[in-house]
C-alpha cells in the first residue's frame, strides 16, 4: 500500500513539473493543460479519491484516478487506480459534457475467505474444521462513465459524473462504482 501511495503522489508531483506551450511568445502565459480535482463525495462511503488529468486537445484528456479506502475493516475495496481517456462535447477547452472510458486496478479484501476442512459425519452430517482466513488480491477490469463539467474564467472546474465497470477474474466485487462530485484547479 505504501508503494501504492508513493507512485500516485511521484506522477502527481511529476505531472505539476510538467512544461507546455505558451499561447503566444507576447503575453508569455503558461496555457491551462493539467487539473487536479478532488472528489467530494466519495469520503462519505470511506472512499476518498484525488484525480488528475492531462488535456491532450481542446476536447481530449487522459487521467488518473487514485482512491484508498478509510474504513479497511468495512471495506472490501482497499484502494483503486483508474486510469481514463475522456471526450468532451462542450465549447470552451475540455469542459461541459463528456463520456469517458476508463480501465481499473482494484486491491480487494475478501473477509469470507476460509480454510475449508469439512468432513461427513453420520449423525451430524458434514461439519466443518473451517477457520476464517481473509485474503487480499488485485483484480481488474473496465468501465464507462459520463458526466458534466463546469469552468470557471479563474479555473476552477466542478464535476458531476456517473458510471460503473466490470472487474474479471475470481473476485469479490463484481464491479466498482465511478461516481464524482468533483471540485478542482487547472494549472
Amino acid at each position: 500500500m505504501k508503494k501504492v501511495i508513493l507512485i500516485t503522489l511521484s506522477i502527481m508531483a511529476m505531472s505539476m513539473n510538467a512544461f507546455c506551450q505558451t499561447n503566444s511568445e507576447s503575453t508569455k502565459k503558461p496555457c491551462d493543460n493539467n487539473e487536479i480535482r478532488l472528489n467530494v463525495a466519495s469520503p462519505i462511503f470511506g472512499l476518498p479519491e484525488i484525480n488528475y488529468e492531462r488535456f491532450i486537445n481542446d476536447n481530449m484528456g487522459v487521467g488518473l484516478t487514485a482512491a484508498i479506502s478509510l474504513e479497511k475493516k468495512d471495506m472490501e475495496m482497499l484502494w483503486m487506480l483508474l486510469p481514463y481517456y475522456r471526450i468532451y462535447f462542450g465549447e470552451k477547452k475540455a469542459s461541459g459534457f463528456f463520456i469517458e472510458g476508463n480501465m481499473a486496478l482494484v486491491r480487494e479484501y475478501d473477509y469470507n475467505s476460509y480454510n475449508n476442512n469439512s468432513y461427513y459425519n453420520t449423525y451430524y452430517g458434514y461439519l466443518s474444521s473451517s477457520t476464517i482466513s481473509p485474503r487480499s488480491f488485485n483484480t481488474f477490469g473496465c468501465g464507462a462513465a459520463c458526466g458534466y463539467k463546469f469552468l470557471t474564467r479563474n479555473g476552477v472546474t466542478g464535476e458531476i459524473c456517473i458510471g460503473a465497470g466490470r472487474l474479471f477474474g475470481n473476485t469479490v466485487l463484481h464491479a466498482y462504482p465511478r461516481l464524482g462530485l468533483c471540485i478542482g484547479k487547472r494549472f
